[in-house]
């Protein structure tokens, strides 16, 4: 949930934002995404807390839910640092299954990690994901094929670039997918939608 955090923004480059946010429009909107999933039937945890840094709404980077259970991101820039503690007190609250906190010299954050089924993932690795998290990634998942695909400077996340359109298919940024990766996708038979809409992408 947006909290009164955002009331207090002075410099939004330093809290990592473009702009101060409209709190109330941020509000709506998560009010919006509510009732939608909702009216789906899926039944929705919303989590408050005070000490929340602006960044925390953004969910997918503070957590990944895998085969096993949750692993609990370690991000690496100074202001999200907090994110990582609040939320494995919020997922343990909710009696979520956790399996591993990111720890050592390791970073990652969730939105790098995309599951195509219990045997095999894909990977991003950047300044905010680096080989240290993968590395305690696979010592946790030894039956599991994780793709590494070192990401764009443009990109900030695997997730970024590339969304799941089934299970099959996915939707990709045309300019900022590496080669690499298309020959991966490809080799796992993923039908591959290019997205060629660089404005409205960006």
């Amino acid at each position: 949930w947006p909290e009164d955090v955002y009331k207090n923004i002075k410099d939004p480059n330093t809290e990592l934002l473009l702009k101060k946010p409209d709190i109330n429009e941020l509000r709506a909107q998560c009010s919006d995404l509510i009732k939608t999933y909702e009216n789906l039937g899926i039944h929705v945890h919303v989590l408050r807390h005070s000490d929340c840094t602006p960044n925390w709404i953004f969910q997918r980077d503070t957590f990944n839910s895998t085969p096993k259970g949750l692993v609990i991101a370690r991000p690496a820039s100074e202001q999200r640092k907090t994110e990582a503690v609040l939320q494995l007190q919020a997922l343990a609250a909710l009696k979520g299954p956790i399996v591993l906190t990111i720890h050592n010299n390791g970073v990652f954050e969730g939105a790098d990690l995309l599951w195509l089924n219990s045997q095999t993932a894909l990977i991003g690795t950047s300044n905010r994901t680096n080989t240290d998290a993968l590395v305690q990634l696979r010592a946790l998942f030894p039956e599991v094929t994780f793709h590494e695909i070192s990401l764009p400077q443009r990109a900030q996340h695997l997730l970024g670039i590339m969304n799941f359109l089934g299970t099959s298919r996915i939707g990709v940024w045309t300019s900022q997918l590496p080669k690499l990766a298309r020959k991966i996708l490809n080799k796992l038979n993923i039908e591959i939608i290019d997205i060629n809409h660089e404005d409205e992408i960006s």
